[in-house]
């Protein structure tokens, strides 16, 4: 049997009731729950003057005093603002308090370093007016050599100059010594570069990115994409299905995130519409050439020598879902060819992420996505 609830009116506009009819609307609502009784209000039956009605008949009763009496007025909490409960976020437990920072002006700034300076000096003087610091030799320069060695230059100036002049490129030599020893190697560099994205606290969450590739079976897509994921510190991997669709996921720190968007939606050249009409040099396809992009990390050298393999002219890529996850699912970065989309749907199953590729799947049967 059909079920006649609810008999007048939802839960959510009681409280626009009065309190007597509510109390009584409560009533009639939990009698019809234990018994299917149905009775109406007294103050639809005062209204009627009617006691022998039928069910439907004192159905519209009750719903037309209820419809005349329904009001904001009696609702006690229509004029406040209504919070929700705040959600706290996975990593509340680990996350240290904030302590408050006292942050200086630009001038504050330059008169404390002003102060800090001047106050070193004065312990440098002190110390060498105590006699436990050599005085430091007087720097000797072609402009001030005449007023710091005064009567000697004079009697000789050509020997004084000869001495002034092995000086300042012993000076010049020992600044560039210096910065020989502080130079880094191009691998030292390379390794300070990307140790920011490894380094990363990835506490306060973690970032996440999908995107639909309809064919990455090129050898210049797949790798710069796993390249540039192993220098960013990526997690995630590339689910190709045979003549279908591939689906990429990148997970890993905002700022690694943000740039493999990028890289993904704006830098790569996916069809030859995209201008790379030249195809990619032998060596660049097995990753022996690289070279130093806009942002500084090593790539592929795509190259227009022995050309190989053409770029599909249909080919696509689309950012279809970004946002946050409280933990990596991946430990790295690795591609997985699928025969069909039930296998590559149970592949990502097994990590819980199912719903990334009905994502994907949900993505492609929009018909204005595709051209």
């Amino acid at each position: 049997e059909k079920s006649n609830l609810p008999f007048v009116v939802e839960w959510w506009d009681v409280e626009f009731l009065p309190s007597k009819l509510k109390k009584e609307i409560s009533e009639m609502e939990a009698q019809a729950m234990s018994k299917k009784v149905m009775f109406v209000p007294s103050s639809a039956i005062k209204s009627t003057g009617d006691n022998e009605l039928t069910s439907e008949e004192k159905r519209e009763e009750v719903h037309n005093v209820v419809a005349k009496t329904l009001s904001i007025s009696h609702c006690k909490s229509y004029k406040l603002i209504q919070h929700p409960v705040p959600i706290k976020p996975a990593y509340a437990a680990t996350m240290k308090p904030k302590v408050a920072t006292l942050h200086l002006t630009k001038k504050e700034i330059k008169r404390q370093r002003k102060l800090r300076r001047a106050e070193r000096q004065r312990e440098l003087q002190d110390k060498q007016s105590m006699g436990l610091v050599p005085a430091p030799e007087p720097r000797l320069t072609m402009a001030n050599f005449m007023q710091v060695i005064g009567d000697q230059a004079v009697l000789d100036p050509s020997k004084i100059e000869a001495v002034v002049a092995e000086k300042v490129a012993a000076r010049r030599l020992k600044h560039e010594q210096a910065n020989l020893a502080r130079k880094l190697t191009p691998k030292e560099r390379a390794e300070k570069k990307f140790s920011t994205f490894a380094n990363v606290d990835l506490t306060k969450g973690l970032s996440c990115a999908l995107f639909y590739v309809r064919n990455m079976s090129h050898p210049y897509h797949r790798a710069k994409v796993d390249l540039n994921a192993q220098q960013w510190s990526i997690s995630g991997g590339v689910i190709e299905v045979t003549n279908h669709m591939s689906l990429v996921i990148a997970e890993g720190s905002a700022k690694s995130i943000k740039r493999f968007v990028r890289l993904m939606t704006v830098r790569m050249k996916w069809s030859e519409e995209d201008g790379n009409e030249d195809k990619m040099d032998s060596d660049a396809i097995n990753g022996q050439s690289t070279e130093s992009n806009e942002d500084g990390t090593e790539e592929l050298d795509v190259s227009t020598k022995n050309t190989t393999t053409p770029f599909d002219p249909n080919n696509e890529c689309a950012l279809v879902w970004q946002g946050s996850q409280p933990k990596r699912n991946f430990k790295n970065f690795l591609f997985q060819t699928c025969t069909s989309a039930i296998s590559a749907r149970k592949v990502l199953e097994a990590k819980g992420l199912g719903h990334f590729w009905d994502q994907i799947e949900q993505y492609k049967k929009e018909p204005d996505t595709l051209s």
